[in-house]
Order: C-alpha cells, then structure tokens, then sequence
C-alpha cells in the first residue's frame, strides 16, 4: 500500500530531499551554461535571431561547448559524432571537479579534474573544466596520442592529514597535465598544437 502522502507533510523536507546539495547543483548548472552562452552568442551574434539563450540553455554542458568552440573558431565545423567532434578531428570534453578522500588512513586528499571518453580518439581534446571549490573556468588542449586510458588531470592533492583541507587556492601547476593549459578558452579553442611551455620540464602526476 502507498504511503499517505498527508502523513509526511509534518517532515523536513529540504534535510529528507537533501536539498542544499540540489541547490548548490542547480547554482553550479547556471554558473557553467551561463558561461558557455556568453561565449556562444559573442563570438556569434547573429545565432540569437533564431537560437535565444533560454531554448539553448536546455542542452548539455558537452553539446553547449561544442557549439561554443564552434562558434569562437570559424575554421572548423561540428561533424556530429563521426569518430570526432570537428572535422579538424579534436575533441570537446567538459569537466566539473571532484573532490575526495581517497585514502583515509593516509589522510590522502584529492582535488582532480577526471576527463573520460579520451580513447580512440586522434586529434586535440579541447578541455574546459569547471572547479566547483574556487568557482573558476580552466582550459587545456591535449593530443590525444599523449592520453594513455583514463584522463585525470590533478588540481590538488595532499598526503598526512587527517583534516579536509582547504583547497580555494591556486592549482598545484607542476603536476601532470598543467603544461598544456591555455590561457583562455579562446585559446582552448582555436589552437592547432598543445601549448607546451619550456619551463615545465619536469612533472609529477
């Protein structure tokens, strides 16, 4: 028999429903479409005589960026899933960050960026990862030759504490990955080879 429905009317929903992490969500969600219609509708004005912001806003943060690069770098065009997403054979891939413990004994904290779909794939995978604990946009631009299995890209990691530390601080840039960020998504978006700066010889995942 189903629950009466006027019985539970007396319970506190918002801790039953957990509704401050749905919350946090839903703010993180318009932070990021925001974002990404910014960019659409700047650097291609005239898509909003058919496309309002309101009828975009109901697709994906992936479909959103795609359209986004697309709309930042006119020289190559969306192919809709035909091995890659430009015919110029890069990727687009979206991130938000995640933040655990993964070794509690160790007191091992991790802030990472994990980036999935990475294999098979040939050309440029153009990242934008949003850090939900700083609240800013990140943008790498990787081979996919250089990918081996799973892309995680760390922001943070800490050994030998046994409290959650604060990670609002500025990315730990010598780690694994970092030599390929961009500097904006512009640049994300319309590069044709990784940005390798010279004086990040040496890296540690």
């Amino acid at each position: 028999m189903l629950a009466n429905p006027v019985s539970t009317t007396d319970m506190d929903f918002e801790e039953r429903l957990k509704m401050d992490w749905f919350s946090r969500r839903a703010e993180q969600n318009e932070i990021i479409k925001d974002f990404l219609l910014d960019k659409i509708y700047y650097h291609q004005p005239e898509i909003d005589v058919v496309y309002t912001a309101d009828f975009l806003r109901n697709l994906t943060y992936e479909d959103l960026l795609e359209l986004a690069i697309g709309c930042v770098n006119k020289d190559i065009t969306i192919t809709l899933g035909y091995g890659s997403d430009f015919d110029d054979y890069s990727d687009a891939k979206f991130t938000t960050s995640q933040f655990r413990n993964n070794d509690k004994k160790r007191g091992s904290w991790t802030h990472t960026f994990s980036v999935p779909g990475t294999k098979h794939k040939e050309g440029l995978v153009r990242i934008c990862g949003y850090n939900t604990i700083d609240k800013k946009f990140y943008f790498f631009c990787i081979p996919a030759n250089e990918i081996q299995g799973k892309l995680e890209i760390v922001i943070h990691n800490k050994s030998g504490i046994t409290e959650e530390p604060d990670f609002n601080c500025d990315p730990q840039r010598h780690r694994k990955w970092w030599s390929y960020e961009c500097a904006s998504f512009e640049e994300m978006a319309t590069i044709n080879k990784p940005p390798i700066q010279p004086n990040k010889f040496f890296q540690i995942i």
